[in-house]
This record gives C-alpha cells, sequence and structure tokens, in this order.
C-alpha cells in the first residue's frame, strides 16, 4: 500500500482592505497573505504531494472576489493537485458559492473527497455560533450518513474550529451526538485550524490537528492578545502504521508585531 501524503494548511486570510476592518492596522505589518500563500504552493507542487487539505478562514473579510483570487492562485501554483477547502468564520457562505465553486449559494458547505482509498469528508463549523463556531443538525445528519460505510483507508475529518482546546473564548463545543459519531466511525484524524497556532491533542480518543496559520500567528499573553509573524502548515504521511504528522514553519522566528488588551480582543472576536 502506497503512502498517502499531503499538506494541511489553514487560514491564509486572504484579504481585500475593508474599511472598519479592526485588524488592518495587524495585517499592514504582517507579510502579504498572497505571496506567502504562492510561496507554499510552489514549494508543494515541487514536493508532488498528494493533496492540499485548507481548514478555514480562505479569506479575511468574505469578498467573492478575494475567493476568485484564491482559486487562481491554486490554479496557478498548484494545477494538478487535489486542492480540498473548509469554511471558517471569516468565510462568507454566499461570497465563497459565488467566487470559489461559482454556483448559487447554500446554508452551508460540506464535501466528500477519496484519495487512494482514504476518505475526506468536510463538514461546516461556521453554522452560527459567533467565533467558536456550531454545527448544524443538518451537517450532523450527513456525517452520519457518511460514517455508516467505512472507507478502505479510514476517513480524514476537516473542519474549521477546534473542540478540544484551552479556553472556552476559542473552543467549539460540539454536542454529544458529534462525539459519539466520531468515536464510533472510521475517523482516524480532525484536522482544523481557527486558533492561528499548531496542536495536536486528542477528541474522542482520535488525533485531532490543528495547524498554524500561513498569514500569522498567535500568542495569548497575560493580559493581551499577541499577534506575530509566525507561519507554517503541517506535512502529513499516512501508511500502513498510521498517521505522521510534521509542522513545517514558513517564518521560523517569530516576532510579535502587534498586542491587543484581551478586553478590546474579545470584543473583536464577538463582533
Amino acid at each position: 500500500m502506497e503512502p498517502i501524503r499531503f499538506a494541511h494548511i489553514s487560514d491564509t486570510h486572504l484579504r481585500t482592505q475593508a474599511p472598519g476592518d479592526a485588524m488592518a492596522d495587524m495585517f499592514d505589518r504582517l507579510p502579504d497573505p498572497d505571496t506567502a500563500l504562492a510561496g507554499l504552493l510552489d514549494t508543494l507542487a515541487q514536493q508532488d504531494v498528494d493533496f492540499v487539505i485548507a481548514t478555514g478562514d480562505l479569506v479575511h473579510e468574505g469578498v467573492a472576489d478575494d475567493y476568485r483570487r484564491m482559486r487562481a492562485l491554486v490554479e496557478e501554483h498548484l494545477p494538478r493537485t487535489p486542492f480540498i477547502v473548509c469554511l471558517g468564520n471569516h468565510d462568507h457562505k454566499d461570497a465563497f458559492f459565488e467566487g470559489y465553486l461559482d454556483s448559487a449559494p447554500q446554508p452551508s458547505y460540506h464535501a466528500v473527497h477519496g484519495i487512494d482509498g482514504l476518505r475526506v469528508l468536510v463538514i461546516d463549523s461556521a453554522c452560527g455560533g459567533g467565533e467558536s463556531g456550531a454545527f448544524s443538525e443538518a451537517e450532523l445528519d450527513w456525517l452520519e450518513a457518511m460514517l455508516a460505510t467505512p472507507a478502505p483507508r479510514g476517513t480524514l475529518l476537516a473542519y474549521h474550529h477546534p473542540v478540544s482546546w484551552d479556553g472556552e473564548h476559542v473552543a467549539m463545543k460540539a454536542p454529544q451526538r458529534f462525539l459519539d459519531l466520531v468515536g464510533s466511525g472510521d475517523v482516524i484524524a480532525i484536522l482544523n485550524g481557527h486558533t492561528h497556532m499548531n496542536d495536536v491533542r486528542h477528541l474522542a480518543g482520535i488525533p485531532q490537528i490543528t495547524a498554524d496559520s500561513t498569514a500569522f500567528g498567535s500568542a495569548m499573553g497575560t493580559t493581551t492578545f499577541d499577534f506575530t509573524n509566525r507561519a507554517g502548515y503541517a506535512s502529513c504521511a499516512l501508511d500502513e502504521t498510521g498517521l505522521c504528522v510534521r509542522m513545517v514553519p514558513l517564518f521560523p522566528v517569530p516576532d510579535i508585531i502587534g498586542s491587543i488588551p484581551w478586553d478590546a480582543m474579545l470584543k473583536i472576536l464577538n463582533t
């Protein structure tokens, strides 16, 4: 059985300057997210990975033209590799369906992909719930139907918001039904993003792998939420021994480029 090699990227945050963006000053001091993504896609094309998955916050303001630009970047820099996407809290669904898929809008986005016997299930964790996200009953119905039949090499489950995390402001409160589905199916790993810091822990006994952002990093100080220039992705391989994950930095030496008091950051997160 040949190994399956893939890259897990997240929080690309492609953006068009928007009036009133509370984070505009931070973005002005960060590396250009389009350039960072294009460079990473070039690297992944040279590595000849089997697929790439991006776990949400594809663009920052949810503008349709940003989704078109992202699709164009993928088509230019990674033309022969399947590129799988999830939606995050910064992704506006109508704009995504219009700009990225060129289709009529839907209330949520889920998808199934097959790669050499491995199944990738994408579900939408941005169905309400504000910054921390939430699953709709319709999403859980779809997931239950998919998991009723196992895949030859198991299932990767991908969505944006982590469930197992430190702090109630970031972690998604998933219902017991979801935990039961994950724990009883053929899910071998859960992939997500949202936090802008890499992490591996377990949810219902399944590894939950959270990737860095390709745009910027975060650090939680005692009194501030810090933005850094750290960025990266997860390089993954699945073989007969299981799933191997290696976190790869894009900007190896993180510098804090700005800080926001926690009370102000919570207001931003909840608007």
